[in-house]
C-alpha cells in the first residue's frame, strides 16, 4: 500500500499539508511540527483526482476526529490600525504574521476594520 500523511493542527483540526513520502511511514514523522498531528492513510483514499482538494481533506480529517473543523480562512489585521490588510489560509493557533493578528472570518476582506466586538465592513 502506498501511504500518505495528512498533517493537521492538533487543537484546531485544520489541514496544514499532505505528505506523500518516498521513504515510507518512518519518513512522515519528520514533517510533523509542534502543535501538529498526523493521520496516515492509503494514498489512494485521499488523492481525489488530479488536483488537491482542501475541502475534501478537511472533511476526511473531521470524520476521522469525529468533530467539526473551523475554516482556515483568516484575516490578517494590522495591529496598529485595526484594518484587514489581507486574507490567507492559516491556523491562527499555530501561525503568525509579524505586526498583525490572525482571526478566522468567512467574509471579511481588505478594507474591513476591527470594531468593538467583530470585524466590520467599511461604510458604503
Amino acid at each position: 500500500m502506498d501511504i500518505a500523511g495528512i498533517i493537521y493542527g492538533e487543537k484546531s483540526g485544520i489541514v496544514r499539508r499532505i505528505v506523500v513520502p518516498s521513504g515510507g511511514e518512518s519518513e512522515l514523522a519528520q514533517h510533523v511540527g509542534e502543535g501538529e498531528a498526523l493521520i496516515i492513510v492509503n494514498k489512494d483514499d485521499i488523492l481525489f483526482g488530479e488536483y488537491p482538494d482542501s475541502d475534501a481533506y478537511t472533511t476526511f480529517v473531521a470524520q476521522k476526529l469525529g468533530r467539526d473543523i473551523y475554516s482556515d480562512r483568516c484575516t490578517v489585521i494590522n495591529d496598529e490600525t485595526g484594518e484587514v490588510i489581507s486574507v490567507i489560509q492559516a491556523d491562527p493557533r499555530l501561525d503568525a504574521v509579524d505586526g498583525a493578528t490572525l482571526i478566522q472570518h468567512d467574509e471579511a476582506v481588505p478594507g474591513w476594520v476591527m470594531g468593538a466586538y467583530d470585524l466590520e465592513a467599511p461604510p458604503a
